[in-house]
């Protein structure tokens, strides 16, 4: 639960808690040494900033110490039109002011809640530039049949082979890549490549890049570098498996989660076993609860079934 500011005086201290933004951006800020005495002290991904006595954090611990950043409700969006007269389902036109607002978000929905299309919608080609997708290969005609929807006269390539090949990405506006062959097709430069800006990076079924060490989750962070915006999606429950999250976690939010190891003490009970380091159950789960408020939706079905229309 997000952290109450309770009166007016209090209000102003956790407003000289925030110093402002951090010169490197990315949605970083200064905060107190004040701040990290109260609620950051041991939590990850908060570094030191000029001699301890300022700190630098991500927007995902605001909410620990009770500040709001609501960029949402401030930033003009355009409404989201399926070429195709489908109407979208109020949530998925709600999150969208959410997801462009921030450089990665978590659309932990259930299945057939729309997050698909959720994704697709929140996407301008005009404004944003190339959309690429990365996920499982059976759910390749699903994204092709919505770039359709979305976007009927856009150029919409599929990459295949394990060969680096460039042809197969120029000039393209909407890409598919499943994960299988991802390494092969890592680039820091995929922008280039591409020869279209890439605005928004999907990780579908994002539970998939939960080992740190599998090649498709290395490739998958070098690829999603590339873009200005990043959406994960998943239907499994987020809290199924808290130690695989920091792999996702540190791909929408570069630096904010600290090591993994850092992240598995902290949220996931890591502790020294016969044989290393091994990780337990979920620990500190308010906090970690609090701070996902900043980068993750979270959906199930019984959220949104008295939105959904009868069958006739």
């Amino acid at each position: 639960m997000t952290t109450q500011v309770n009166s007016e005086s209090e209000a102003r201290d956790v407003r000289r808690f925030l110093l402002g933004v951090h010169p490197e951006g990315k949605e970083r800020y200064i905060v107190t040494r004040e701040a990290w005495e109260w609620r950051l002290k041991g939590v990850p991904g908060v570094a030191s900033w000029k001699i301890g006595e300022e700190y630098a954090v991500h927007r995902t611990h605001l909410p620990l110490l009770g500040v709001p950043l609501d960029f949402e409700k401030r930033l003009p969006w355009l409404k989201p039109v399926l070429q195709d007269g489908t109407k979208p389902r109020p949530w998925q036109e709600e999150i969208i002011p959410f997801i462009r607002s921030r450089y990665g978000s978590y659309l932990a929905w259930s299945m057939r809640t729309g997050k698909t299309g959720a994704s697709v919608l929140s996407h301008h080609l005009d404004y944003d530039g190339a959309i690429v997708v990365l996920g499982p290969l059976q759910s390749r005609s699903v994204w092709i049949d919505w770039f359709r929807r979305r976007w009927p006269r856009a150029r919409v390539g599929v990459v295949v082979g394990r060969k680096f090949n460039p042809a197969q990405l120029h000039d393209y506006d909407a890409i598919f890549m499943h994960y299988e062959i991802t390494p092969a097709w890592q680039s820091l430069d995929l922008s280039a490549r591409v020869g279209n800006a890439i605005g928004t990076v999907v990780l579908d079924e994002a539970h998939l890049l939960s080992n740190r060490k599998s090649l498709r989750s290395q490739a998958a962070m070098i690829i999603a570098s590339n873009a200005k915006r990043v959406i994960a999606l998943s239907g499994t429950p987020v809290f199924n498996d808290i130690a695989g999250l920091h792999t996702v976690l540190s791909i929408l939010n570069p630096t904010a989660w600290g090591s993994y190891w850092d992240f598995a003490k902290r949220y996931a009970s890591a502790r020294p076993g016969a044989h290393g380091w091994v990780v337990g159950k979920a620990s500190h789960e308010d906090e970690l609860k609090e701070r996902l408020t900043e980068v993750a939706s979270i959906k199930s079905w019984a959220d949104v079934i008295d939105k959904v229309p009868p069958i006739t």
